[in-house]
């Protein structure tokens, strides 16, 4: 009978793991060895142990296994990598590009449909569509119109409230005003006919005053003893 086919799974017991590890990578270095001599290919071949131990084999251009040929490997890898990721990027930019321009092309005939142009081959269906969204759009546009009435009277009421406080409060000063000059012309008034009142008491008239200077005296009786 053949040897039965080994099931590939994780070996669980850590020693046979260890054993099977060891004797594997280096029938797998060794393999690698064999196609660069073989093929005159360049390979590299780094492998982490399970503890984390670094092993790694380089050959190529008959070079022997060096960090210097793992390296020079790599750099070759990134930059075969890095060409063919600008290559999709590239791809990917110009597939990019393609759909903007479709979207684009999309929407100006949309936009012209809305504006009724090249409405002439449009199904009934298509029509039927074009209108809803018409009548949708109609809609709004009226909705925005009368909020925006409504704002703008809110504001105009809200501005004509606050003249008028304004207009209050000057009228409130200008009859405060009023009536201190009020005050201040019958105060003036008070004071003047009382200094002319006090001015005349004082002042006798020119004929009293001839009275009193000119009264005659009482005639003199003279008696002989």
């Amino acid at each position: 009978m053949g040897r039965g086919k080994l099931e590939i799974k994780r070996i669980e017991n850590l020693t046979n793991r260890q054993t099977t590890f060891a004797k594997r990578k280096n029938g797998l270095m060794k393999k690698a060895k064999e196609l660069s001599i073989l093929c005159d290919a360049q390979v590299a071949l780094i492998v982490f142990s399970p503890t984390g131990k670094q092993f790694i084999e380089a050959h190529g251009n008959n070079a022997e296994c060096t960090i210097e040929s793992v390296r020079d490997v790599i750099e070759r890898y990134k930059q075969q990598s890095k060409e063919k990721l600008l290559d999709s990027e590239d791809e990917n930019l110009a597939n990019e590009l393609e759909k903007q321009k479709k979207q684009s092309a999309d929407l100006q005939t949309k936009l012209k449909h809305l504006t009724g142009q090249d409405i002439n081959l449009l199904s009934p269906d298509a029509l039927g569509d074009l209108e809803h969204i018409l009548q949708e759009a109609l809609t709004r546009v009226r909705q925005k119109k009368i909020q925006r009435w409504l704002s703008k009277k809110i504001e105009m009421e809200r501005r004509v409230a606050k003249l008028n406080e304004y207009k209050n409060a000057l009228n409130g000063m200008y009859s405060q005003a009023q009536g201190y000059q009020h005050y201040n012309h019958a105060h003036h008034g008070i004071m003047a006919a009382s200094v002319s009142a006090a001015y005349h008491r004082v002042q006798p008239y020119p004929g009293n005053l001839d009275d009193v200077c000119y009264q005659p005296q009482p005639n003199l009786q003279l008696r002989f003893l």
